[in-house]
């Protein structure tokens, strides 16, 4: 591996893991908002949880490319 894939590698595998950790507490927020409220799911969800949500998704595949990688 060069040097560039190496720091990549590093970088999917310190980050993608904080995201994921990030996103699942924002939805456990989300979702205790919506169980103990009468109000709609629009006037909780911001575009940065939408982001957060679609950035796990993207931490998610990449870790698990990342894991294939590594383990051939």
């Amino acid at each position: 591996m060069d040097f560039k894939n190496n720091k990549w590698i590093c970088f999917t595998l310190v980050i993608c893991p904080i995201i994921i950790v990030f996103s699942v507490y924002e939805l456990g927020r989300l979702l205790g908002y919506l169980i103990y409220s009468d109000n709609a799911l629009a006037s909780y969800a911001n575009v940065g949880q939408l982001g957060l949500f679609a950035a796990a998704i993207w931490a998610i595949g990449e870790l698990y490319r990342t894991y294939k990688a590594l383990n051939p």
